[in-house]
């Protein structure tokens, strides 16, 4: 029998869908972490985006880097894929 795919796997980019709903719909992310590091699982904060993406994902970073992965080599980077004109 195969395995199911994997639902989330390392990546270069962040899929965007999440960040183009919340601001469509004006409603805050969630800012949820798994902390290996200090064994600690939650959602720390809410924040709104406000459409400037390099300033928005800059919020990200900031939250994340201060929290220990289960794998850190896999961790993927806070980026969102350049769009096609």
């Amino acid at each position: 029998m195969r395995s199911p795919p994997r639902a989330r796997a390392h990546g270069e980019y962040l899929k965007s869908g999440f960040y183009q709903l919340a601001l469509a719909a004006d409603v805050p992310i969630g800012l949820g972490y798994i902390d290996y590091g200090r064994k600690q699982v939650g959602i720390d904060r809410y924040v709104r985006m406000t459409g400037n993406e390099e300033q928005d994902l800059q919020v990200l970073r900031d939250f994340y880097a201060t929290i220990k992965p289960r794998r850190p080599g896999s961790a993927g980077g806070l980026k969102f894929r350049q769009r096609q004109p």
